[in-house]
Order: structure tokens, then sequence, then C-alpha cells
């Protein structure tokens, strides 16, 4: 098995799926392997099935300038920025082992603790420390391809996390909607319990190695860097990305009960690109 580490060194959101997907397309699931490892710009990413008015405050956002994506992938809404680091495996359907991998990643935060933070693996395959959250992740099969992906956060800025993603109770009275609807948890930043701090591109750059070697040996072959001239144009899928017809149109269905809420009003606004 052949494994290809690929880091992106563009914080596009956008061009970063495209990418992730351009390698989910070409791939060849018979004798390869592919992680891939990145950084976004502030944005907030929504799962395939997921409603954003829901999801994420869509008049916070526009307040801060931070983009909706949503991802090609099923489960909860995630929040990034240039203190989250993100992660992919790219496997055949047959040799893909989510918790396996998962303990991957968990060995090597372990590893840049020194043994002094116990980074683990909950039952729902989220990676925590001292019960908060500090990664999570999604999947998705196609015939015989796995695409697995997580988050991590190293220096994320929380408060604006915490704002971005809360939904005024209120709105959550008078939406009826189908579709999947995230899991609130306590969160924290890895770099609030590490010994020392560690800059995010150091991180992704050990990442790289560390996950590349293990997955070597796991398969019993060789790993190396992918070149970016060796990806196909990004074009077609990073149009997908960008959409509206994707980012919104894609949404669930849904309806709206009579309300007076002034804010939820100009939501629906944003929602309809009004």
């Amino acid at each position: 098995m052949k494994i290809k580490v690929v880091q992106s060194f563009c914080n596009d959101p956008y061009q970063n799926l495209a990418l992730e997907q351009r390698l989910f397309k070409d791939f060849d699931a018979k004798r390869e392997l592919v992680f891939m490892v990145w950084i976004n710009s502030p944005c907030v990413v929504i799962g395939r099935f997921q409603n954003p008015l829901l999801e994420c405050n869509l008049l916070e956002m526009r307040r801060h300038a931070i983009p909706l994506v949503r991802r090609c992938t099923g489960g909860g809404t995630v929040f990034h920025d240039l203190g989250n680091l993100n992660f992919s495996f790219l496997s055949p359907k047959d040799g893909h082992n989510k918790g396996e991998f998962l303990d991957f990643v968990v060995d090597y935060l372990n590893q840049l603790s020194g043994g002094l933070v116990t980074v683990y693996r909950s039952s729902r395959d989220d990676l925590m420390v001292d019960n908060c959250k500090c990664s999570g992740s999604a999947f998705r099969m196609v015939r015989d391809k796995v695409i697995h992906h997580g988050t991590l956060l190293i220096s994320a800025n929380l408060e604006l996390l915490r704002s971005s993603l809360k939904v005024p109770r209120e709105w959550e009275s008078v939406i009826v909607a189908k579709g999947v609807r995230s899991v609130r948890a306590p969160v924290i930043n890895l770099q609030e319990v590490m010994p020392k701090e560690m800059a995010i591109q150091t991180i992704a750059d050990g990442m790289g190695v560390y996950i590349g070697e293990r997955l070597a040996k796991r398969f019993a072959g060789e790993w190396e860097y992918m070149n970016r001239d060796e990806i196909g144009s990004l074009g077609e899928d990073e149009n997908l990305y960008r959409s509206r017809a994707w980012i919104y149109d894609e949404t669930p269905k849904f309806t709206v009960a009579d309300h007076d809420d002034n804010d939820l009003r100009r939501a629906l606004q944003l929602f309809r690109g009004e």
C-alpha cells in the first residue's frame, strides 16, 4: 500500500474542501491511502444534511464576516479558524478502521505533550481532554472508498466559536425541520493544557510525518509527500462548494411558524440571499 501525505498551505475553506474532494475522487483504492492536513481561515462548516438556521447564528457570522461552508459528509457543525487543525484519512473501504486511525492521532498528541496530558477517544469517537472535546469527526463512504475527516482545537477563538454556533432558543421553537442536529459539548483548546506553546503549523508538520509513518507501518508500505502538481484542477469541485445552490439550497426541507422575531426575519433573508 502506498501512503500519500498531502499538506495544504492554503487557508481558503472552499478550496481545501475541493482539494480533499479531488483527492478522494482520484486516489486508487486498490493500492493507495491518502492523509491530508490543513488549516482554514475563520468559517462555520455544517454537515451535509443540516439546516444552518438551526446550527449557527447567521447574523453573528455576518457581523464578523465569517462564511458558511457545507461539507460532503454528515455529522454536526464545527467552527474553523487559524487555531484549528483539520485532518483527513482517504482510504479503501476494506482498510478503513476509524477507531485505529483516530488512535494514531491520539498517540501523536500525547507524544507532543511528553506524557503530561492525556488525550483519549470517547465512545462517540470524539477526542477528549479532561471531559472536554478537542476534536470531532465525520465520515462518508462511496462504493469502495471512505472519507474520514476531523478537527483539532489547538488555539481557536472559543469566544467566536460559541457566538457563531449559538442559536436563539426562540428560533428552535418556530422552525420545524428534518435533518441532522449537532450534539453540543464543552470544548477545550489543546494549547490550554499542553506543557509548552507550539505553533499550529509546527504541529501540522509533525502530524503529517507521524501519521505517514504509522500508516506505512500498519499497511506494510511506504509513505511520501504528494506534490500539488500531481493533483488535477479543482475548478468544478471548488465552484460547487462556493455555490449558494450547495450551501443553502441543499438544506433539508423545513417550515417556519408565524413569529414576530426580527432577528429571525433577518436571518431568513440572509438564508434566501435577499
